[in-house]
Parts: C-alpha cells; structure tokens; sequence
C-alpha cells in the first residue's frame, strides 16, 4: 500500500494546546466550534491480521472505520454491528468493507483491543478578509487504563490556500511534534495498559536458536514457546470466539508431541514417555469441538457444490451439527478447567524452567547436528514413501505420506532459524505445496466418511429427510469425483517435490557435515 503524506501531528506531552493557539493567533483569525466528545473501540483479530496487512479498524457507535495504519488516512467508513466481544465480518452489511474483512480475517473475528474517549474540536484559521484557509482539529484521547492523554493536530487544507497550511506547518513545527496518525498512538497505548503489543501474536514459529547451543537448550526454548501459545488461545477457546482459537491451541499441542517424538535422546526418557501421554490426551479431549468446527467452516462451499434445487437439504444437516458442536464444547470447556489439564500444563511448565536431574545421551550436543539428522531422514522418509506410491497404491498410503509431510515441516519449523533464511523459505514453501495437495485429498476422503455415516442415520419416510438424503448423496458424488480426480494429479505433484533441483536444495541444507551422532 501507497502511504500518503498526511497532517497528522502528535504534541508533545509538555506542551499545552493553549501555547499553539497563541502563537497561531498572531497570524490567523480563529474560530473555534463546540467539541465534540465519543467513545472509540479499536478492534483485530487475536492474531493481529488488520495489523499485519496496514490497516486499523476503529468503531465509533454503529460508525466503522478501516484506517491506512501508518498514515491514519480513512479508507472506508461504513455502518455495521454495534462493537462486541466477537465481530465477524458476515456482520457488515454487505458493502466493500465487509468484503474488504472477509478477505483479511477469513474464519476470525475481530474484538475489541483497546477502548478510551476521544475529544474533538475544529478550529478554522481565517485570512483578514475572514475567508477560511486551513481547518485544524485538535484531538484528545484519554484511552482506558491510561494516566496520560494524547494530544494531536490534524490539518485539512482549503483548495487555493497552499501558503497558509505550510506557514501552520512551520508554526506547529516549533513544538517538536511528531507526524504519526494520532489513532495508532492511541490504539498502540490502549493496548499497553491491557498488556498487549501490536503484532504480538502469531501462530507462526518464531524462534532465534544458536548453532552451538546444546540441544537441550534449543528444545526448551521451542517447548516454552508451544506452551505460551496454548496458555494465550484458552481464553478465547473458553469464550468461544471464533474457531481459530481452538486451532491454534491445537497446532501447538501437535507440534508438542511431534517435538517429543522427532526429538529423540534430547529428554530423559521417562520424561518424553510421560508428557506424549499428557499432549496424546489434550489432542484427544479437544478433537471432537475442533472437527465440528472445520465441517461447520465448509457449510458455504458445500452448498456451492450442489444445484440449487438441492441446496435447501442440506440446511438440517449443518443445525444438527451445530448441535452437536454446541454439546461437545460444553464437554470441552469442562475439561478445559478440570484439574487434569492445569497439572499438565503447570507440570510442565516446572519441568521446562527447571534444569533436568538426569541427563539424556543427546542433550549436550550441539543442536545443528541434531537439527540436520532429523531433517535429513524425515526429507528422505517422505522422498522413499512418495516415490513408492503409483496409481494401484491404496489411498491409505497417500493419507500416511500427509502424515510424515507434517512431521517433516514441524521438524524444518523447529529449526528454521539454524539456516539460511532464503533457503528455508524456499524449502518451507516447496513442501507446503505437497502438503496441501496431501491435507485436500485427505479432507476428500474424510469428508465422504462423515457424510456416509450421517446418510446412513436417515430415518426414511419425511420430506425433509428425503431432501437431505438426496442433498447428501449429491454431495459425496461430487466429493469422490473431484477425489479421483485428485488422485490422478499425485505423480505430477509429487514429480515436483522430488526433482533434482528440489533434492539438491535439502542436501545442500540438511546433510550433516560433522560426524553422524
């Protein structure tokens, strides 16, 4: 995005507005009108998507408004939902805004991030012959939680008064203010008082490790940062905001216990046979929620798959599902704050900031060594399993090859940081290619079972039960024929992951040069 040059000016915390006003009196007329007082919300998604693409949404009332985030400039301005813990952009009225966050925020909400009170009052600056030349606006924002309130001048320029709004630009200047857009300021201290930064989650891995570091040091660093990312996602998962939450706490449980099997001779053993039970079962307790959620996720795309005339048959499928969603987060929100979960979650947490009373073979070792091992026979596990595979191979083993792809991109993930950067982008990207081909066609498969067994529930006889049935039986057609289809793409998608180019660039990354271990 293009950013503009904006007067957005914000003053100095010394300097009092009165001071401005004097020194603008003695070249301009000004006219004051009545302040105008309300109350602005701030929202984005948990993981900060409006944020991350350069934009900030402010809601005033009823009154919405997607701001360039680093020039403060209005881009869009529509009504919508009045402002709540949980926003979707299905919400808006159908418009460009709407469209605009249904682009960014997909599946996610967004929820209030910071709040406080605005005070605005337009100052109009006129010549002798009391003919308008600049508008200024002074804004005061006292944002909750916060001791201090932001001050800043913003200036609106009249056509054929260029002269003027540069001699109020060289008087404003004299106070040191600075050109920041006064709602990021504000949105940026709103979330400081309720203990956020901006952009300060993501569900991506960011880690910093050291080649040289021991292994034990590198992987506590990685556990440590999976947990935080499941500490932070179970209130919103508790709340029930949107389904991401649970996703996210998901992916760092999966991971976890990737970790703890890729990971080997890192942890005394004991440990590693202990806690792969403890993360077996919060992937246990949390997947019957989570799969509801990714088949209530795909209601839009089902219906767009079948003719009209059979799309209304599938409206009692979803209300059953949603349903039963309902009941299984019930389930899970009880577990979620039983006891098993917090001795979990605590005990590990203990284990990982203490150090270990009895040393593992491999936990001295130099992390790259251990990094590249793993890697290396994790790219060779997929590249043997792939290759294997021709078009009389059972899907089973297509679906155990999606399997070993993920272990491969944990492991990469996990290490990332030991590599050249530009390369591990390559390698990451290369192999997500395959694993969406391989996480589609599973879905495929997995999808046609879900549909069978609810067809096979249908009790005959009813209108309605008639519809869904033929709805159903609609759909898993058009599921198996895009699967077959699918199928027949592997050998070329495949063809690409394991190419010669593909192949030199994992050696020349992940062939351990040292001694093997």
């Amino acid at each position: 995005m293009e950013h503009q040059v904006v007067d957005n000016w914000y003053l100095p915390e010394t300097m009092e507005p009165t001071a401005m006003f004097k020194r603008l009196k003695r070249k301009f007329g000004l006219v004051h009108e009545p302040e105008v007082h309300h109350k602005i919300t701030y929202c984005d998604s948990f993981d900060w998507r409006l944020f991350a693409n350069d934009y900030l949404l402010s809601c005033v009332g009823t009154a919405w408004r997607l701001h360039d985030l680093h020039t403060g400039e209005i881009i869009m301005e529509e009504s919508g939902p009045k402002v709540n813990k949980a926003c979707f952009a299905k919400a808006f009225q159908v418009g460009g805004l709407q469209q605009q966050l249904t682009d960014i925020l997909e599946m996610r909400c967004v929820s209030p991030i910071a709040s406080g009170e605005v005070t605005v009052q337009e100052c109009r600056l006129v010549n002798k012959d009391e003919k308008t030349v600049v508008r200024l606006f002074l804004e005061q924002h006292q944002m909750t939680g916060a001791d201090d309130r932001l001050r800043a001048v913003r200036l609106e320029p009249v056509r054929g008064y260029i002269d003027e709004l540069e001699a109020v630009r060289s008087i404003l200047k004299q106070f040191e203010p600075v050109n920041r857009p006064p709602a990021y300021i504000a949105m940026e201290q709103g979330c400081t008082c309720l203990g956020r930064t901006p952009g300060d989650y993501s569900s991506k891995m960011v880690l910093h490790l050291d080649p040289d570091q021991t292994a034990r040091s590198a992987v506590g660093i990685i556990y440590k940062q999976l947990l935080e990312a499941m500490h932070v996602n179970i209130p919103g998962v508790l709340a029930d905001l949107d389904s991401e939450f649970l996703h996210d706490f998901r992916v760092a449980v999966r991971r976890t216990r990737s970790g703890l099997s890729l990971i080997k001779g890192v942890l005394p053993p004991a440990v590693v046979e202990k806690y792969k039970e403890d993360f077996a079962y919060l992937g246990q307790v949390t997947g019957p929620t989570r799969d509801l959620d990714v088949y209530l996720l795909y209601e839009d795309e089902y219906k767009s798959r079948l003719p009209e005339t059979l799309q209304d048959g599938l409206h009692s499928f979803f209300e059953n599902l949603a349903a039963l969603r309902a009941q299984e987060q019930r389930a899970l929100v009880r577990e979620l704050k039983g006891p098993r979960v917090e001795e979990i979650l605590c005990s590990w947490q203990a284990y990982l900031d203490n150090e270990d009373t009895q040393s593992a073979k491999f936990a001295d070792s130099p992390v790259i060594d251990i990094a590249t091992k793993i890697i290396y026979r994790r790219y060779k596990r997929v590249l043997k399993d792939g290759l294997a595979i021709t078009d009389k191979t059972p899907d089973r083993e297509i679906h155990r090859l999606r399997i070993q792809g993920k272990k491969l991109r944990y492991a990469i993930e996990f290490f990332a940081s030991l590599f050249p950067a530009q390369d591990i982008a390559t390698a990451i990207k290369r192999l997500k290619k395959l694993q969406n081909y391989l996480g589609d066609f599973n879905d495929l498969s997995v999808q046609q079972d879900v549909l069978r067994n609810h067809l096979q529930g249908i009790r005959p006889g009813s209108r309605k039960n008639l519809e869904l049935g033929a709805a159903l039986g609609a759909l898993m057609s058009n599921l198996h024929r895009e699967q077959v289809k699918a199928r027949g793409d592997f050998a070329a998608i495949f063809g690409k992951f394991s190419s010669a180019r593909n192949i030199a660039l994992f050696e020349k990354l992940f062939t351990c040069k040292k001694e093997a271990i």
